[in-house]
């Protein structure tokens, strides 16, 4: 959708990727020729695509993190407990 609107509306597709500062850059370029304008609209578009992967992928990655380390402290936790399996086997 994005990439459709670049070509079509390139100042609006900078816009919609939270790229502010580049938007008069964007309209300037638009102004001289629709050709520049669309192309720096398609790269801001890819390289808002591209931001978005990476963020979604880091929160992946702490999800992981988190559920390793909630589960590395739960085994450590059943380790150290009076009357778990190391107690049972150094009563023996």
């Amino acid at each position: 959708m994005r990439y459709l609107l670049a070509v079509l509306l390139p100042p609006v597709a900078v816009y919609q990727c939270r790229q502010g500062r580049q938007v008069p850059f964007s309209l300037l370029l638009t102004a001289c020729l629709w050709v520049p304008g669309a192309v720096h609209a398609l790269l801001v578009v890819r390289a808002a695509a591209a931001r978005e992967r990476t963020d979604r992928l880091a929160d992946v990655v702490l999800a992981l993190e988190e559920r390793l380390a909630r589960a590395r402290r739960k085994h450590r936790h059943a380790r150290t407990t009076p009357g778990g399996p190391s107690d049972y086997f150094a009563r023996a």
